[in-house]
């Protein structure tokens, strides 16, 4: 392909507001990078009508490894599952070799890539193995990953070790360690500029037990799921600078409840906030069947903030999922490689009322491809 060109499209999210800027002009330099966007496309430029183009996807939570057992213990509630090293989970994870796992997750990152999500949060279990696999894996499939280990056994030792060797880990709850030792886990790693992020109130058991105030005490990088927080202890949270994960399919599927995800458009004044699928042996690891499911069920509770709610989702489903895993963030505008922006098709925009809304609730029907792809294959 011409390697410097002039694009239309229906419409483009631009910058880390993600403002919709209609029929814009892509400039793309020599080097695949967006060179301007704007008006006044030259007579020659290639029109893609029907198209949006937007940031790369980003899932904020995500075990991939469980991609490998699909679907086992489906009548067994979540600690049966989960809890290590007893789960099923891990039972079932130890049986498979490293060729074997290797070969499943790939296949799901390749399709996870195919569906623009070229960004990742991934808790690795089983130590170095998983390390190691997970590292290889997202790698070839070209998607840009934030990996938190796991250790075997849970001690200070073990996760100091990890957050060395990673740069971040990754807590199943903060009692995981003693308060102490996790104010100390947190304080180091913020030292190095690593990461821990940890399970907080996913459960009504870990709720009662106050895990939030330690976690407000201590200051991790990132607290995941929130399932059983009100309003004001979400919002404590958020002010602290602690970054926020919701996983409301996950959730629901497990525990029969959602988080209180009507507060998603207030928290992106106060902290970055992600969405992330959990489990991939239960949950399919697509943000954007996570962040269509949220709107349709937040949306009964607040219509008259409708396009609000649709913008946090999709802000927490691409930008600010970025940030908060501080992944090189790449967003529609001038500089932006070509190879990771996603463009979709989805031509109800054209006269949608809402263009975010028809985004959020469209996208995962939407054929949809890099733009670098797109321009390839003409």
């Amino acid at each position: 392909m011409n390697k410097s060109m002039q694009i239309e499209v229906l419409v483009a999210l631009v910058g880390d507001e993600l403002r919709p800027i209609y029929k814009p002009c892509i400039d793309i330099d020599d080097e695949q990078r967006v060179r301007g966007i704007g008006q006044g496309c030259s007579p020659s430029r290639r029109i893609y009508s029907g198209l949006v183009l937007l940031p790369a996807l980003c899932n904020a939570h995500l075990h991939i490894l469980d991609a490998s057992i699909a679907e086992a213990g489906e009548t067994l509630p979540l600690h049966e599952l989960v809890a290590l090293p007893t789960g099923l989970k891990y039972k079932l994870l130890s049986k498979l070799d490293q060729v074997e796992l290797d070969k499943r997750i790939s296949r799901v990152l390749d399709s996870m890539k195919r569906k623009g999500i070229l960004y990742a949060g991934v808790y690795a279990e089983l130590a170095r193995r998983g390390l190691e696999l997970v590292n290889n894996s997202t790698a070839r499939a070209g998607i840009s990953a934030r990996i938190l280990g796991q250790p075997l056994t849970k001690s200070l030792g073990a996760y100091l070790q990890l957050l060395g060797e990673a740069g971040g880990v990754g807590l199943d709850t903060v009692f995981d360690l003693s308060p102490e030792e996790f104010a100390e886990l947190s304080s180091y790693a913020r030292r190095f500029n690593g990461h821990v992020h940890v399970h907080v109130s996913e459960t009504l058991e870990l709720y009662q037990s106050k895990d939030y105030e330690i976690v407000l005490q201590a200051a991790p990088t990132a607290a995941i799921h929130l399932t059983y927080l009100d309003r004001d202890e979400i919002m404590e949270l958020a002010e602290s600078g602690i970054g926020l994960v919701f996983c409301p399919r996950s959730n629901m599927y497990h525990l029969g409840r959602l988080p209180l995800l009507s507060v998603l458009p207030e928290l992106l004044d106060k902290t970055v906030i992600g969405i992330g699928t959990d489990n991939a042996a239960w949950i399919p690891p697509y943000v954007d069947e996570e962040i269509m499911f949220t709107y349709m069920v937040v949306h009964k509770d607040g219509r008259d903030k409708a396009e609000l709610l649709a913008r946090a989702l999709l802000r927490a489903a691409s930008i600010d999922c970025m940030k908060l895993l501080r992944l090189d963030t790449v967003m529609v505008d001038e500089g932006a490689p070509i190879a990771r922006l996603l463009v979709a098709e989805i031509p109800e925009i054209e006269w949608s009322s809402s263009s975010i809304i028809s985004i959020v609730k469209r996208l995962p029907a939407a054929p949809r491809s890099t733009l670098q792809a797109l321009l390839a294959a003409r």
